[in-house]
């Protein structure tokens, strides 16, 4: 019984980083990107499903529960970018502003340095995964940390001039603030990259 309320509550509370996951994507910030968006949430919901599952599965495991969370995470969004990007390519283009040269540069402040980041992130985030070496999580802490800051440099330029993102914006900003905490406290973090000893205890993976 114990065992299954423990699912059950885990389960949830993967299914909600799931959906912050989805709403965080900062190409979504251009309204033609909307529409390729809403023929999408179909399919996530099948894909919370097995993320969950796989999760959950893997708990016992070094890159499992909340670790596996972020890294499938991180490589989903990776893979969600690039293709709201190509979509909505149009929106990055200048003569797609009709000239409003400033607003151009705002959007582009507002958007471009959330794409590049991840893709930092997906490279440090991986590099740590592949050497287990505990050095290596300082960059990957910094990298979150320049991810924090980006996201609240978007939605600053929101609330001044794009207002209708402010949600999504909000939303970016979740992401790193689940995650850089995560990466300085979770006892699998530092058995998995440091003493290099994890073994699964039951009763503290909700911390891990």
């Amino acid at each position: 019984m114990l065992s299954r309320l423990y699912n059950a509550k885990i389960s949830m509370i993967l299914l909600s980083l799931q959906v912050v996951l989805f709403n965080s994507i900062p190409v979504m910030a251009a309204e033609e990107a909307i529409s390729p968006v809403e023929s999408l949430r179909g399919l996530w919901g099948l894909w919370n499903i097995i993320v969950i599952i796989m999760c959950i599965v893997r708990r016992k495991k070094e890159i499992g529960g909340w670790l596996l969370l972020y890294y499938i995470q991180l490589y989903s969004g990776a893979i969600i970018s690039i293709f709201l990007l190509m979509v909505s390519i149009q929106n990055y283009l200048p003569m797609t502003w009709g000239g409003i040269t400033g607003l151009y540069i705002l959007f582009l402040l507002s958007t471009v340095p959330n794409i590049i980041i991840t893709f930092i992130e997906l490279y440090f985030a991986e590099r740590l995964r592949k050497s287990r070496i505990f050095e290596h999580l300082h960059p990957f802490r910094i990298v979150l940390w320049f991810h924090f800051g980006i996201a609240i440099s978007g939605l600053f330029i929101d609330l001044m001039f794009f207002k209708d993102n402010v949600p999504l914006a909000v939303i970016s900003l979740i992401y790193p603030a689940i995650w850089l905490p995560y990466f300085y406290r979770s006892k699998r973090v530092d058995k998995v990259f440091r003493t290099h000893d994890w073994i699964f205890d039951n009763t503290e993976v909700i911390k891990t």
